[in-house]
């Protein structure tokens, strides 16, 4: 994709070789004397060898600078500037001063195609000035500098310039279809003012390389100095045809003045023939051939001026022809009389002179002059009257396009005024956006890189410290560079986001590469990019920032887990030899203490029934106790073992229905319970998820202690109920039995721990630490409350409950 500059280059270039192709194809119709190559009209003026010559070496400075822009390129370009410069100075100095410098024929001649065409050779006065310009925008454009001025020049050349051709474009088109020839005032050839076009729009698109011409006036403010600009131009072209209408005016004036003054001439050459005549029948002097002789003479001449003046009026050129053949009849016929007094004496050449009828009678003559003079008068009278009307129209005109002018020149300025004072605030805030930009970027220890149409438009002190490189040195680089700042490895993925940004694509991505560091080696950075635009242009910011000590911790915890995990496959084979021995120990004590138990309980059964009468009280008391003993020791054992199956059990979870659980364990129990007054409230219970089993039996040994604690009450009250707790349900037993003191909470849920004395309440000390690990084990929490004397509350929850 070309970026912005490359776009305006090419356009730059296209303009050049246009210019470049017109002025060489009017070179070559010089040369062959090709009419149209000369000029496109017929009739129209034609564009000058040194106009073709001036335009072709400027089309190739143009596109030399816009093609290569080194050193000899610039340096060709000032020469062309200055040539250019010399041609529309000299020929601005020809028009100004009346210099003849040669400059109009150096080439070809040019044959005139009028009479009053006094330079037929030479450019217009505005192709000259506009040479001025060309010269200026090239010198200023192949100028080593990037200054507004420099840019300025530049785009104000090129925009005259073009101004300047259209204008004449549109004098030839407002003459051709409209008729309208005043606004056709340039005196331009028509490809001259094409090339001019060409030349001044490339100049601009030079210009717009830099990146930083833009239009920034608003709409209305333009639109005032366009229509500003319209109405100086209409007011100059009609200027200048009332102009050049009282010019003609004027000429029209002083040529009937003129003729008037050759007419009263040609009287007085007349009347000086006439007395001449008299006086040389009278005297014989030759002094009086003299007299005619001149008259003779300044009547030609005055003959031939009144042709000239009156050469659009038949009715005078018929006038002047019949005074022509007098004048001459009668400077006949006194040559006649002069050789009759020469031959015969004075009295032939009076009879003569009485007697000559070959030429129209003095009175007749003079008659026809006061004709003339009559109408060349009436001319004159209303040549004045036109000269009258167009000086008023002129004079009337002229103020009132100036004020217009004024007025809408002051609308402009007050529109720019107030346009400037926008962009003013405008500035201030983008000043003041900019400081905040750079105030955050230049603190963030993230990297930050901004690129804008392909090129890099800023970097901040992170990249500079991550990178080693100069903001400078960054700026310059391209985006090959910049890959090449990217690990082998990482490059394809940056490769495939630069292809889909050039494809317009929108990027909002994040991931991590490696990137070359400030001491040469590679830093793992954690990158994102975004995709936007800035005045319609690709821009997309780029932030990193360095995780290499976290992909070492992470290299380091890898290491870690993976030693881990080996210990944790030892230790896994630990604990499966010790769950076999604890397995084979839980075997043992299943039947081989078994075993002597059930001995030594049969054995004091047996002998109490058979001896119990000859045994004394201390040793049938004795016998009892064994007997108990070992029922206790049995009930132990098989509590260990539930309690040790319970880690090793897998669950089985499936929907339980817990009132129908809890009304079937207090079946279990034995309710009702005979000689006891048991009151038991059954509130809510929602059914959960969970092992029906090991549910069993958590409720199994909550109630039976919940019984057991209460029967040295008079009416044992238990609870049984469910409450809402944040997301979970709160399942509990209440009673009002002996309870607890709450400072030894923390043993109640150990094994073979008790806060009673076996003798009060009989038990293993089991049972609570059963009811502790089912609850963990389906992902719950189990807890006790409660006050000495005054009854506990235990409650737990399960992971996973539902309403069914």
């Amino acid at each position: 994709m070309a970026t912005h500059r490359e776009t305006h280059l090419i356009a730059v270039r296209a303009m050049a070789s246009a210019v470049i192709v017109i002025s060489a194809l009017v070179l070559v119709g010089w040369d062959f004397d090709i009419a149209f190559l000369k000029g496109v009209l017929a009739g129209t003026a034609t564009m000058k060898p040194n106009t073709a010559l001036g335009l072709l070496i400027a089309g190739v400075a143009l596109a030399m600078i816009a093609i290569r822009s080194g050193r000899w390129s610039k340096r060709f370009t000032v020469g062309v500037a200055a040539v250019v410069i010399a041609i529309g100075a000299l020929t601005l100095a020809e028009f100004i001063a009346d210099w003849n410098f040669g400059l109009d024929q150096w080439l070809f001649h040019d044959i005139p195609r009028s009479a009053t065409a006094a330079h037929p050779g030479r450019m217009s006065a505005a192709t000259a000035f506009t040479f001025l310009l060309t010269g200026a925008g090239l010198c200023a454009a192949a100028w080593p500098s990037s200054s507004r001025f420099r840019l300025a020049t530049i785009a104000s050349s090129g925009a005259t310039m073009a101004a300047v051709g259209g204008l004449a474009i549109v004098g030839y088109v407002a003459d051709i279809f409209y008729d309208l020839r005043w606004w056709n005032y340039t005196g331009m050839a028509l490809h001259t003012a094409v090339c001019f076009v060409l030349m001044g729009m490339g100049l601009v698109e030079y210009a717009r390389t830099e990146g930083r011409l833009s239009w920034t006036l608003d709409r209305l403010t333009t639109a005032g100095f366009a229509v500003g600009t319209a109405c100086l131009l209409l007011a100059a072209g009609i200027s200048y045809h009332y102009g050049r209408a009282l010019q003609h005016s004027t000429e029209n004036v002083g040529t009937t003045q003129v003729l008037i003054s050759d007419v009263q001439g040609l009287m007085t050459n007349l009347a000086e023939v006439q007395a001449a005549e008299q006086g040389y029948v009278l005297t014989g002097r030759p002094l009086y051939g003299t007299r005619v002789e001149q008259a003779e003479l300044s009547a030609r001449t005055q003959l031939t001026e009144a042709r000239r003046l009156a050469a659009a009026d038949p009715t005078l050129l018929t006038h002047l022809d019949g005074l022509s053949a007098a004048f001459a009849g009668q400077a006949e016929s006194y040559r006649g009389i002069e050789a009759a007094y020469a031959r015969d004496g004075r009295a032939a050449a009076a009879a003569l002179a009485a007697s000559d009828t070959s030429v129209e009678p003095i009175e007749a003559m003079r008659a026809r002059l006061w004709d003339m003079l009559r109408e060349s008068y009436a001319s004159l009278g209303q040549r004045r009257a036109e000269l009258d009307a167009a000086t008023t129209v002129t004079f009337l005109f002229l103020p009132l396009g100036v004020f217009l002018c004024l007025t809408m020149l002051s609308l402009g300025v007050f529109f720019l005024n107030e346009a400037s004072g926008e962009r003013a605030a405008a500035e201030g805030s983008l000043r003041e956006s900019e400081e905040r930009f750079h105030a955050l970027a230049d603190q963030s220890l993230q990297t930050i890189i901004l690129i804008h149409d392909g090129d890099i438009a800023y970097v901040n002190p992170a990249w500079c410290e991550l990178t080693g490189l100069t903001p400078e040195a960054s700026t310059a680089m391209t985006m090959e560079d910049l890959r090449g700042l990217i690990h082998p490895d990482d490059r394809a993925s940056a490769a495939d986001r630069q292809a889909r940004f050039a494809r317009g694509e929108p990027l909002n991505e994040e991931f991590e590469l490696r990137f070359r560091n400030r001491e040469g080696g590679w830093s793992w950075v954690l990158a994102s990019t975004k995709s936007f635009a800035i005045r319609g242009r690709p821009a997309r910011v780029g932030m990193m920032i360095d995780i290499t000590p976290r992909k070492q911790a992470e290299e380091k915890l890898r290491d870690l887990n993976m030693e881990l995990e080996h210990r944790v496959h030892e230790r896994t084979a630990q604990l499966e030899s010790a769950n076999r021995e604890l397995e084979a120990f839980s075997y043992s004590v299943s039947h081989d203490l078994r075993a002597p138990l059930r001995a030594m309980d049969g054995f004091s059964t047996a002998v109490i029934e058979d001896f119990g009468t000859l045994l004394p009280a201390d040793g049938l008391r004795m016998l009892q106790t064994i007997g108990k003993s070992a029922q206790q020791m049995g009930e132990l054992i098989d509590d260990l073992l539930t309690f040790s199956r319970l880690s090793r059990q897998a669950l089985q979870k499936q929907a339980v229905s817990t009132d129908k659980m809890v009304a079937g364990v207090l079946d279990e129990l034995g309710a009702p319970w005979p000689g006891r007054k048991v009151d038991i409230s059954i509130g809510s219970l929602p059914s959960c998820e969970a092992d029906p089993k090991l549910l069993k039996q958590v409720w199994l040994n909550l109630l039976s202690n919940a019984l057991k604690y209460t029967g040295k009450r008079d009416t044992a009250m238990v609870e049984i109920g469910c409450r809402r707790d944040a997301s979970r349900n709160v399942y509990f037993v209440r009673d009002n039995g002996t309870g607890f003191d709450m400072r030894y909470a923390s043993k109640l849920f150990g094994v073979f721990q008790r806060l009673h004395h076996p003798e009060d309440f009989d038990g293993t000390g089991v049972g609570l630490a059963i009811v502790q690990r089912i609850v963990h084990r389906h992902g719950g929490r189990v807890w006790a409350e409660a006050e000495l004397d005054q009854g506990s509350t235990f409650s737990f929850t399960l992971n996973g409950e539902t309403e069914l």
